[in-house]
């Protein structure tokens, strides 16, 4: 099938992007689920894991630290029955502040699922995370992280992403990249896109 679309309409914004799978319907949506939202970095902490994640059986260092090695799917964790630990200290190369992995907090897969979709789970749980999770807290003032992670779930912020991101659409690993999920458009809690 084909879709006619007005070229010049994929670089009004002046980013880097190329909208190339968005047609004029779909960017006219596009345009209007932006307006409707704040990007999710601006209302909510978002971080990715840390790197190398060299997981042990059991702790090995007083730093050591419960390390997540399960799989993230969409509004739930699947966690081995063994735990994992990892050495949780300056020896990392991308150590990160130890708040994006404690206490309540998104997570979010940068793997896309097969069925093209965003997947978010939440947890309270303490473990720290690689950097193919992004961690994703509540600030002051923000919205409730119930409320974000049926966003970020949702059908349609998954179609967004799919329509703006080449990252996405790739054949071989397709994902959400940190600036990419930091510029997701969150609608004004409490008011509706309509």
């Amino acid at each position: 099938s084909t879709s006619e679309v007005d070229v010049a309409e994929w670089f009004k914004s002046g980013s880097d992007e190329f909208l190339t799978y968005a047609d004029s319907a779909a960017l006219r949506l596009i345009c209007k689920i932006q307006l409707k939202g704040r990007p999710l970095g601006e209302i909510c902490d978002v971080q990715r894991g840390v790197t190398p994640f060299k997981t042990y059986p059991i702790p090995t260092h007083n730093t050591s630290r419960p390390a997540f090695v399960g799989t993230v799917r969409r509004f739930s964790l699947e966690c081995p029955a063994k735990p994992a630990y990892i050495r949780f200290d300056a020896t990392l190369a991308e150590l990160k502040p130890e708040r994006y992995f404690v206490g309540p907090r998104l997570l979010l897969r940068e793997m896309i699922s097969r069925q093209f979709r965003l997947q978010a789970a939440s947890t309270k749980d303490d473990f720290v995370t690689n950097k193919s999770m992004q961690s994703i807290l509540e600030l002051p003032n923000g919205p409730d992280l119930p409320y974000i992670l049926g966003i970020l779930n949702s059908q349609l912020m998954s179609w967004f992403f799919l329509h703006r991101s080449n990252v996405a659409q790739r054949d071989d690993f397709p994902k959400i990249v940190l600036k990419e999920s930091r510029s997701l458009p969150i609608a004004n809690w409490g008011c509706p896109l309509g």
